[in-house]
Formats: C-alpha cells, structure tokens, sequence
C-alpha cells in the first residue's frame, strides 16, 4: 500500500520576492548556530543541516526563522524545518536545513528565531519543485518530475526509483537505459540499485540467459531481488524551499516481472531496502543513500549497490579519480582519462555450454576498488557529464561478526547499443552460476551506502578540475555547532 505523507507547511504560498531586513519584534528569542569552513574551500551555498531542539519553548514549526547579521541588520534565510516533534518535556525538536556561502577557512554565524505568535511560514522563491508527471507509457502514483536549475529529474511511476535525466546545462536530452524496454515503453530506470540475486541452487539445468528452449520453460537459478521492481513501497515525501526528499523503505521481492513465476519462493520477505532521495534548490548535484538487509539466511550469487546505468550512446568519455592508501605527503591521486568503447563489444569472452565464444560480463572486473574518489562520464560533444561521488560505504552485522564478502570491487560495464555503468558489488559470481559459487548469507547483513550524483555540464579539463574542488568539498563538510547566546 503507498502511503505518502506530503510536508508541504513552508511551500504552501507562491514564490515570493528574497527575504529582506528581519524584523526581530515579537520573537521570543534565538539560538546562535556557528558554521565553519575546515577544508580551505570557499563555499557558494554548501548544505548546513542540523538537528535542533527548543526544550520548554511553547512554539509551532511556522514560527521559525533563520537569520544572518549582516552590516545592514538581520535578514532572513530561506530554511527547512522538517522532522518536528514535541520534545521530551514540552517544546519541540526537528531538523533545520539551509544553504550557507562561506569563504575559505571562514566563520559565520546564524540564529534561529522561534516563537512569534502568528507568524506564519517563511515565504521564499521557489528554486526545485516537485510536481506530478505526464502520462505516459507507465502508470503508477509515483511518477513525480523533480527540477532546478541545473537538471530535470523523472521518477518510475510504479516505485519513485529515478527513471530518467536531462541535463538542463549540456544537450538536455533524455538520459535513459534499456535493459528490457525500449524509450517507446519509457526504458527502465537509470538508478538501478540495491539488489540482490538470490542463488537457488537446486534450479541449475541451464543457461540462465537463455530461458526458453525449444518451447520448453526452465527455472533460473536465481530470483531477482531489485528496488526497481519494488511496486508502491512505503513513502514519505518533504517537500520545501532548500531541498525535495523522497524517502522509501519495505521488503524487496523477487522482481514481479523478470524472476521466474514457475519457481518456489519463501512466503515471507527476506530482503529489505531503504532508499532515499534528496534534491536541493540551487545545487547541481542530489544526494542519494540506501540500506539493504537481509531478513532471513540466504544464498547469493550477488549483492550490487551504487549502481547508475546509462545507455552506450549518451558519453564518450570515463574520469576516474582514486583514492589511494597510504598516499605520500605532498602526493595527490591523479584523474585517469579513457575513451568509452561500448561500440566494439570489449566485455571479456564468455564461453557458453554449446562451445560458442561471446561477449559477455564487465568490462573491468575484480581489477577496480569498491570505492574511488570519484568517477565522471561525459561528452565533450554534448556538453552532458555525470559525476559519481561515494561518500560512505559501511557494511555491518546484526550479530556484530564480520561480513562475508567475496569479490568485493567497483566493475566497469560496456556494451554496444546497451549500456555503460559501474556498479559496486559483494558476494559476486562472475556469472558463474553454480552451486559452489553461491556465498551463505546470515541474517542481519546491512549493506549501506552514500553518494552525491552531479549533473554538469563538460566544458574541458577546467571542469574535471571543477570535479576535483567539489570532491575536496565533500570530504570536509561545512562544521555546524549551536553555542550560547
């Protein structure tokens, strides 16, 4: 059952004019919030989000309110206020986020206002929006069109999984995938991940990729456990001026469309997801993380995250920017530049049963680290780039053991008048699908992780530059701390 829950208490009102001099009457006071630049970084309007708390204070979320002192008095800061909760106590405690410019090594301080009887919610320009949708050739409640100035951003009516791009800076022109469906049927979702295949290995009589032999059904030796077959999971939607946050979270079943219907599956869940999305007014770039958990033992073939999927045509071009251990002082990790040759077929050679030679499997496979500083395609005849930066990769267990993990590596995927993508993977087989292959899973696995998707527009090595200022970036997020007043 969808259920969506729409925070729509600062986006209620048409856009308005910015904010000017803050009129402080009224107000019952303030809390000082400091934020800190530690990367030597100038910053244009990085994130600050931080949790908050007024204990005792009798207040509602409206009557709340950023301010920055300036030389020409108090003015108002677009900011989200979400996640609101009573206090323990009385009061109430939530989240605050807004958009923060910082010089290099620079220190600036904020203060959040509360408790004006009456006030109503902050009224700012609207700067991303989430609206419905055209129809199309996929119906489903979940087909949202997400934009800023920087991109346009289409959902998977049937789950909110991101189906497609345009990069509003370079040719804005569809970025899509087909793995099953052509653009005719709107392709499939270009965010094609957590998932995992579960290994059945009793279901081992035939090629896996060949299901269908002289009109006779075989089983697959596996079951496709992916979000983008999830079908209206549970959803919370906030939706304000600074950021759009789409959160999802249930059980992932096997793929209701492309896991064979003949076989045996267990009657309760065994894999969940979390995934969340969230896209910012004034950023070219969305932040992107999901959880998957194992609800029951299992065997895998394999367990993937981090994994964009693009048709072979869109880029030309792989940057590839390491993050190397124990570099030197002094030393930095140098971007690796290689053409995309999805159009000769470079896969390694697969050899099938009947003893043909085919191309098939990863371009680059148990060669790469499971994390890179960061990863760009681009096209310098387009201007359309893509950066992929991880910010966390953390695996746990629920009994406190070590994960098991067998090929645990970022391989690199290029097919002709298919795809490119990376895709960070465990427990990987190699598309040797046999019972020996299969990893034993426990209950309890956690596989997380973090990223920032940037859409930018390819101008030349100044933007892989550009790339290497924003990864600096990342690494050091701007430091926020509430102080006394």
């Amino acid at each position: 059952m969808l259920r969506i829950c729409i925070a729509f208490f600062l986006t209620i009102f048409p856009a308005f004019a910015e904010p000017g001099t803050f009129d402080v009457g009224g107000w019952q006071g303030y809390k000082p919030l400091t934020v800190t630049e530690t990367a030597g970084i100038a910053r244009s309007g990085d994130p600050v989000d931080v949790a908050f708390s007024l204990l005792g204070v009798v207040t509602v979320s409206a009557a709340l309110r950023v301010i920055t002192v300036t030389p020409e008095g108090p003015t108002e800061l677009p900011a989200q206020f979400y996640d609101i909760k009573p206090a323990p106590g009385g009061g109430i405690e939530g989240r605050v986020a807004f958009l923060c410019a910082i010089p290099a090594g620079g220190r600036r301080t904020f203060r959040l206002y509360y408790g004006k009887s009456g006030a109503g919610p902050g009224r700012y320009p609207e700067a991303i929006s989430m609206k419905p949708a055209p129809g199309g050739p996929i119906g489903g409640p979940m087909h949202w069109m997400i934009e800023n100035p920087f991109y346009r951003i289409e959902t998977y009516p049937k789950n909110g999984q991101i189906w497609h791009i345009w990069d509003k800076q370079g040719a804005n022109r569809i970025w899509w995938f087909k793995e099953w469906n052509g653009l005719e049927k709107g392709g499939d979702p270009v965010d094609w991940s957590p998932n995992v295949w579960v290994a059945y290995p009793d279901r081992v009589n035939v090629d896996p990729w060949n299901l269908k032999q002289k009109g006779k059904t075989f089983a697959q030796p596996f079951d496709w456990h992916y979000v983008v077959g999830w079908v209206e999971p549970a959803t919370l939607v906030i939706q304000g001026p600074v950021f759009v946050e789409i959160r999802r979270q249930g059980p992932v079943l096997a793929h209701p469309e492309h896991s064979d219907p003949a076989c045996d599956r267990p009657s309760a869940p065994i894999v969940r997801a979390e995934v969340t999305y969230r896209f910012y007014a004034g950023l070219p770039w969305y932040f992107q993380s999901s959880v998957l958990t194992t609800l029951a033992e299992m065997d895998a073939y394999f367990i993937r995250n981090s994994q964009m999927v693009f048709r072979d045509d869109i880029f030309s071009h792989l940057a590839v920017h390491p993050r190397t251990p124990g570099l030197a002082a002094g030393d930095r990790d140098e971007t690796c530049i290689v053409p995309l040759m999805g159009h000769f077929d470079r896969m390694p050679f697969a050899h099938p049963a009947d003893g043909t030679v085919v191309a098939q499997g990863h371009s680059l496979s148990n060669v790469l680290p499971s994390r890179f500083g960061y990863y760009s395609l681009f096209n310098p005849q387009t201007g359309d780039g893509y950066a992929n930066f991880p910010l966390t990769e953390r695996n746990s267990t629920e009994s406190g053991g070590v994960p098991v993990m067998r090929n645990h590596h970022m391989s690199l995927s290029e097919g002709h008048d298919w795809t490119v993508y990376f895709a960070r993977t465990f427990a990987y087989t190699n598309q040797r699908f046999n019972p020996e292959n299969a990893t034993p899973l426990e209950r309890g696995l956690r596989f997380e992780e973090e990223n920032i998707h940037l859409i930018y527009r390819y101008e030349g090595l100044q933007s892989l530059g550009a790339l290497e200022r924003l990864h600096q970036a990342l690494d050091h997020p701007l430091v926020a701390e509430w102080t006394a007043p």
